[in-house]
């Protein structure tokens, strides 16, 4: 990381990149910002509302975007938000869904996001080579993982983009994570019940599906009923967020799943 000139000293860490010697000395400062509140919540006994997966990108904030603080969630952060089919589950995945349990987490937040290079390494390489491929091989068998067709999907998805990759990865960054919801369900639930599915049905549990744009800071939901994305009911983007052109040109709808 570059160190940089510092000209907002009193939030310079959300601004600028910044070294190793300067991030470890805002450890030290960090520690003095907690409100009295959150001192609390970090010294007590956790009791999480919700398990959030979200994607490992740096940009995405999401106690900032959400507005929480400690004690609230536990956060999974797999490439592109990735839940595999349960019987593909690595360690890591297997050991927090446990700890949700373990916890009585009722609630699961799935985050998706815009401009998401995970989608985008998926995109350009349909068919990663782990054997022989490179780094980007790696990233984008994660999101292969789904179980989804990007194969196929790919060259769907550039073609409804006019060949733009951010777009094409949008539109797949969205499909990924309807699949992870719908995989998610289907892993094993709290207390008696087998399947996270079940748990839902039974009014024991909710799972929410949000897609965040990085630019507009718009949230869109997904409707598992419908099968649709709508706009999250009564959310306001912060204020400092950039205005939604009221006409913006979009390629033609991607396929339907």
């Amino acid at each position: 990381m570059a160190n940089e000139e510092h000209t907002h000293d009193h939030d310079e860490y959300s601004h600028f990149h910044i070294d190793m010697p300067s991030l470890l000395s805002h450890v030290l400062k960090g520690d003095q910002t907690f409100t009295s509140d959150e001192d609390k919540a970090m010294g007590a006994v956790q009791h999480p509302s919700a398990f959030l997966i979200c994607c490992i990108d740096s940009r995405f904030q999401p106690d900032k975007a959400l507005d929480y603080g400690p004690g609230v969630t536990l956060e999974y952060r797999p490439i592109s938000a990735v839940i595999p089919p349960p019987d593909q589950a690595d360690q890591a995945l297997l050991s927090r869904m446990a700890f949700r349990r373990l916890k009585d987490v009722p609630n699961i937040v799935i985050i998706a996001h815009s401009d998401c290079g995970g989608a985008q390494a998926a995109i350009n390489i349909p068919n990663p080579d782990l054997k022989n491929g490179g780094d980007l091989d790696v990233v984008a068998y994660e999101v292969h993982r789904t179980g989804l067709d990007i194969g196929k999907l790919a060259p769907e998805f550039l073609k409804a983009a006019n060949g733009d990759v951010k777009e094409a990865g949008n539109h797949l960054a969205r499909d990924v994570s309807v699949q992870s919801l719908k995989n998610l369900l289907q892993y094993k639930g709290r207390g008696e019940f087998a399947t996270i599915a079940d748990e839902i049905a039974a009014g024991k549990g909710s799972v929410a599906l949000l897609y965040y744009d990085l630019d507009t800071h718009k949230v869109d939901q997904y409707d598992l009923s419908k099968g649709a994305w709508e706009p999250l009911a009564g959310y306001k983007p912060a204020p400092n967020a950039p205005a939604v052109p009221s006409t913006t040109s979009k390629p033609p709808a991607p396929p339907a799943m």
